[in-house]
């Protein structure tokens, strides 16, 4: 997001605060940085390993397709790209969005019920 942006940051600090605050996942489409030659780098077990960010991300969907609403949805997405462009306007309009997006979908998920990645996982081991 940085990289993408028109200027410079006026709160980079902030800016990751916010992220880290609001549990934001890299958006779908988000390129991963090539790897460094000669090294491997080895991903910490976790609920991603098992399915569970896929499991969370139908939760969302679902959540978004019967009860929310599409228009809904965009309203919220549409008012946190507000907050974002007064806060971090140097982001691009498509960055923006895309954490707007990111950040909606991390709020909805606090408040729709789930099961943790803990009983996910034992639900997977025992099936």
């Amino acid at each position: 997001m940085i990289a993408t942006s028109r200027g410079s940051f006026r709160n980079p600090p902030g800016f990751y605060i916010h992220v880290l605050e609001d549990n934001i996942a890299p958006p779908v489409q988000a390129k991963a940085a090539p790897a460094k030659k000669n090294r491997t780098r080895v991903e910490p077990p976790g609920p991603q390993d098992g399915g569970y960010r896929s499991y969370q991300t139908e939760v969302i969907d679902r959540h978004i397709r019967e009860e929310l609403g599409t228009e809904r949805f965009e309203q919220m997405v549409a008012e946190k790209a507000k907050e974002l462009k007064r806060t971090v306007g140097t982001l691009t309009a498509e960055t923006i969005r895309d954490v707007s997006i990111a950040t909606v979908r991390a709020m909805l998920l606090k408040t729709v019920p789930h099961v943790s990645a803990e009983e996910f996982g034992a639900s997977r081991r025992v099936a």
